[in-house]
This record gives C-alpha cells, structure tokens and sequence, in this order.
C-alpha cells in the first residue's frame, strides 16, 4: 500500500493561518471531515477517525445525485501530535 505524506508550508506572509491545534482538529474530528467537500458535485457523507498508529480514516465519499459513491480508507503508520500524521 503507498504512504501518503500531506505538507503545507504557508509562503505568504499576508495569508492568515489558522492556529496548529485547530488544523489539527479539522484534519482528525470526523465533524470537521464532513465539512471537507471540495467541489460542488460530490459531499464526504460518512467519517470515522481513530487517530491512533494502526488506526484508520474512513471516508464514504458520494455524489450528490447519489448515483455514485466510494469508500476511502487510510492507516495511520505515524503520529505526532500537531506535527505529523
């Protein structure tokens, strides 16, 4: 299975960031999750999160239309509170 490695570096000093505890929550509450939808056309209906190593993200991603839809899973291998998932 590939591992994945997220990372953002804010390179503009005029662009707010939020503060690294309320990132962290947004990326691993599974209420936060669902407000993730990045377009128009499809919407995260289901979230489970065990934010432990050996836990997994699990997604239910569906069209709005309900026609199409699949499931995402994801091991968490390592962890580090506010710094690395």
């Amino acid at each position: 299975m590939p591992e994945w490695l997220l990372h953002y570096e804010n390179q503009d000093p005029n662009e707010r960031c939020a503060p690294i505890g309320e990132t962290w929550q947004a990326l691993n509450n599974p209420g936060d999750i669902l407000q993730w939808d990045a377009t128009d056309d499809w919407r995260t209906t289901h979230a489970a999160n065990d934010l432990t190593v050996g836990g997994q993200l699990l997604l239910r991603i569906e069209g709005n239309d309900a026609a199409q839809g699949f499931d995402f899973a994801a091991t968490y291998t390592q962890i580090e509170l506010n710094r690395l998932i």
